[in-house]
């Protein structure tokens, strides 16, 4: 019976041909990312993000990053893993698991700093085989189902205005939200929408309130 010769795609050749895919460089890389607009919640504001990159380079000279949260107790864990990553398959990631997390899926399910250590490095490891594979990383975890995702909204605020703005819009959506026919609050109630001191005492619960007051007040309420 005559032997039929299989011709592999460029792909499958890429991978097996880096089937001895190894890690040659390790580096760990924190970062301060300025955020072009401040994001802006109830507590604060943030002007910048702090990552810390890890950066995987095998001998044949392929790169593959991965991140998490940035603070000095996740760059000094990874930076203690570093040096065991020398020589890593990339591949078996499930060994890899075990090597950090030892406690098994108590402390790899649990939000710890294990957790966004692994994953830094995981993810890292799965852009170095796609890299070297030419394949896109969706490949390596059964393929992508789409090709974009809609964002439906923006989580925080985008821009800042002052507290009298602040208070004039409050007044605004006091007298358009008004319960009856369209009936507008009196200049008294209205007033108490917007002059109450930042720092008084909620009438209603005794703690410090802001401009709009305690929520369970009748004074928050406009009424």
């Amino acid at each position: 019976m005559p032997v039929r010769a299989v011709r592999c795609s460029p792909h499958e050749r890429a991978g097996r041909m880096t089937t001895d895919l190894r890690v040659d460089r390790v580096r760990v890389l924190p970062l301060t990312l300025p955020i072009d607009g401040p994001l802006r919640y109830t507590q604060g504001q943030v002007g910048a993000f702090q990552r810390i990159v890890v950066e995987l380079t095998s001998s044949d000279g392929h790169v593959g990053y991965g991140e998490c949260r940035g603070d000095r107790l996740r760059h000094t864990l990874l930076s203690d893993l570093a040096p065991g990553l020398v020589g890593l398959d990339p591949y078996k990631l499930e060994s890899l698991r075990w090597r950090i997390a030892p406690q098994g899926l108590v402390e790899l399910f649990s939000g710890t700093v294990a957790v966004q250590a692994y994953s830094a490095i995981e993810v890292a490891c799965l852009d170095l085989i796609g890299k070297a594979t030419s394949r896109p990383v969706t490949d390596l975890l059964g393929g992508g189902v789409r090709e974009d995702v809609e964002i439906a909204g923006y989580l925080y605020y985008v821009g800042g205005v002052s507290d009298d703005e602040a208070e004039d819009r409050l007044l605004a959506s006091a007298h358009a939200s008004w319960p009856g026919t369209g009936s507008a609050p009196s200049s008294t109630s209205a007033a108490s929408w917007t002059r109450t001191p930042r720092s008084a005492p909620c009438s209603g619960c005794g703690r410090s309130s802001p401009a709009t007051g305690c929520a369970s007040t009748p004074t928050a309420r406009g009424a």
